[in-house]
């Protein structure tokens, strides 16, 4: 990720999603609360709404795919 990476809880919309909380994913963009975006989920392209945004993020993550 780079220096203008923006990280964001999402819910993916698919019944393979059995979570209670959100997925953290990266964007090179910065996106809004409630937008519907494009993730990569299990191995197939699934919409899903931000949630929250999260500030700072270590580990390696997923990138949305769309907005």
């Amino acid at each position: 990720m780079g220096i203008n990476s923006y990280y964001y809880n999402v819910i993916p919309a698919t019944a393979k999603f059995r979570g209670s909380e959100g997925l953290t994913y990266s964007s090179a963009v910065k996106l809004s609360i409630g937008q519907i975006i494009s993730v990569d989920f299990r191995g197939s392209e699934n919409l899903a709404i931000i949630i929250s945004e999260v500030k700072k993020f270590f580990d390696e993550l997923e990138n949305i795919l769309e907005t």
